[in-house]
């Protein structure tokens, strides 16, 4: 199968290389997984760079990048009860690669016609979920986020995680054009003054 992978620490643009590997065996625990989606996020970059706290550390040669994604189930090991053809998504190891062998643990099963564009990003939505939660939002209150500490695709997930439960959000984005404008469009109810990131 194809797969993108590294070998040593650096840059994505220096170390991110196309390769053929093996397609994974499972063993027992684990599934198999066709990929169909997987996303690209900030914390991809900081596992290439090795600034990842532990215990999540590449491993070389040929470590697969890629940490969050969503496929079909096509194999199982033993003492797995999901069935084969389930769709899941699921943040672990190995995503930008043909299939990637997951701990079943690891798994959130999804119905079968769940868009797949969003199955590729629901750690997203449970880092946005995660954040509303412990900021106690409730109905009425104000949330507030720093738009330089999340992505776009989180601050979108927030916003409406904090529709659902009829509270207030508060966007200090980031000095980029048009983000502010962008947020409010997905229903922000407010943006800060823009300021610049720190370097």
């Amino acid at each position: 199968m194809k797969a993108i992978v590294f070998d040593k620490i650096g840059s994505p643009s220096d170390v991110l290389r196309l390769a053929d590997v093996p397609i994974p065996e499972v063993a027992e625990g684990e599934v198999l997984v066709k990929m169909i989606a997987a996303s690209i996020n900030p914390g991809d970059f900081l596992f290439i760079q090795n600034l990842y706290p532990d215990p999540k550390k590449p491993h070389f040669p040929g470590q697969i990048a890629g940490n969050h994604g969503a496929g079909i189930i096509t194999k199982i090991g033993k003492n797995v009860s999901l069935k084969p053809g389930t769709l899941v998504a699921f943040s672990y190891y190995n995503t930008w690669a043909g299939y990637a062998a997951v701990p079943a643990e690891w798994l959130i099963p999804l119905p079968s016609d769940y868009p797949v564009e969003k199955a590729a990003q629901f750690v997203n939505l449970v880092t946005s979920w995660d954040f509303l939660d412990a900021s106690q939002g409730s109905a009425g209150s104000m949330a507030c986020a720093d738009g330089r500490q999340l992505n776009y695709s989180d601050h979108g997930f927030a916003v409406r995680c904090a529709q659902k439960r009829e509270c207030h959000f508060n966007d200090q984005a980031r000095a980029e054009p048009n983000r502010s404008e962008s947020l409010g469009s997905i229903g922000s109810d407010r943006t800060g003054e823009p300021r610049p990131n720190r370097r």
